[in-house]
């Protein structure tokens, strides 16, 4: 079996390892001097701290942190990066590491974003909300803070789960700047101030919703094939 794998070319194998957690993809560089440098063109990260440690402590946080910094870094920048996924606690880390991390994967010409931060307060880089190369934004957890401008032409799902924005006009803002959006969920998002006196744009491409109540103005999504209006669970 493994003198079958090996015969296969690189880009087969960092494809059939962009589907493996990160830190297992960084210890195929033992099995031989080919694999060695292999991780650093896979196109996909996957960090997820309960998949790395199953206690929080200063240690572990830091290894973390140190090892999403290393691997992300050290990416052969000449190759795409399709997917970056993180999922960790808020105390995990430090904001200047997570801006870091996610203007890396905008230079990178990422594709797909996912971030499960347990209401860390985060700002996104422009960079990143100004991406065109980003198709897939899914955010889960976490508190949108300093959210300006966004110009996301190529993004196409937006997955909203348990997102509290500062004001509503930041979402306002989130969806007047992606608009080829074809796929909506906005489960969960929470406003510290309702009031806007921005106006929601319609979503021409828009397909399939699925949204909390009043959170998005009805009209804005005329247009779609699927749609689900779910009650606000406090």
């Amino acid at each position: 079996m493994g003198n079958r794998i090996n015969i296969l070319p690189d880009d087969v194998l960092c494809h059939i390892l962009s589907f493996v957690p990160t830190k297992e993809v960084v210890a195929t560089s033992v099995l031989s001097k080919r694999w060695k440098p292999l991780w650093r063109s896979v196109p996909a990260l996957d960090f997820d701290y309960w998949g790395y440690y199953s206690v929080m402590n200063d240690n572990a946080r830091f290894h973390f942190v140190q090892s999403v910094s290393t691997f992300i870094l050290s990416r052969d920048l000449n190759q795409p990066l399709k997917k970056f996924l993180i999922r960790c606690r808020s105390s995990v880390f430090d904001s200047a590491f997570f801006n870091a991390w996610l203007t890396t994967a905008a230079q990178s010409r990422v594709e797909h974003i996912d971030l499960c931060l347990y209401f860390k307060i985060i700002v996104l880089p422009p960079i990143l909300l100004n991406c065109r190369t980003l198709v897939v934004l899914k955010l889960t957890f976490l508190e949108m803070s300093g959210l300006s401008s966004v110009h996301l032409p190529s993004l196409k799902i937006l997955h909203l789960n348990n997102v509290k924005f500062l004001e509503r006009t930041h979402l306002v803002v989130f969806l007047c700047g992606t608009p080829n959006l074809e796929d909506l969920e906005t489960k969960g998002v929470r406003f510290r101030d309702y009031e806007t006196k921005e106006i929601f744009r319609r979503l021409p491409k828009l397909v399939r919703a699925v949204i909390v109540k009043d959170a998005v103005p009805l009209d804005v999504l005329y247009n779609v094939q699927f749609l689900r209006i779910e009650e606000m669970v406090m």
